[in-house]
């Protein structure tokens, strides 16, 4: 469940709505979460960000090919790395999208280290990650 409200607090955020009845994401019933993440699905998915960002054609390719929102994958991209694609964290988490290696990323279809560095395969493991997270 803290995934779904990280990923809901993003979406609030880039999309700059207030949860649902103006109450902390943390507080929020699983009922309510799932009420805002279909308003979201229903009413939000689809508008596009109103400005220009780096790496575009990688957050569009991850969003199409697993069926995500690419403000979802903006989002995530813009809280952990703010879109440095050649970030790195004390926890070992690299790139756009801060892919924890070596466990997430080796799950993810990621052998080499170096390629967290490129913002499209970055991108990609961050969306199937997310992807993954929805459907559980």
């Amino acid at each position: 469940m803290k995934s779904v409200t990280v990923l809901l607090l993003c979406l609030m955020l880039i999309l700059n709505f207030e949860p649902v009845a103006a109450v902390p994401a943390s507080s929020l019933s699983g009922i309510e979460l799932a009420k805002a993440w279909h308003d979201y699905l229903s009413n939000h998915a689809e508008s596009e960000p109103d400005l220009r960002y780096p790496h575009e054609h990688c957050f569009r390719q991850g969003a199409q090919e697993f069926d995500l929102p690419v403000t979802l994958l903006l989002a995530v991209a813009r809280g952990e790395s703010d879109f440095n694609p050649r970030a790195r964290s004390k926890s070992n988490a690299y790139g756009l999208m801060q892919i924890l290696w070596p466990g997430t990323a080796k799950h993810l279809g990621i052998r080499h280290l170096k390629d967290l560095y490129d913002p499209c395969t970055n991108v990609r493991a961050g969306a199937k990650y997310l992807r993954e997270l929805l459907e559980r």
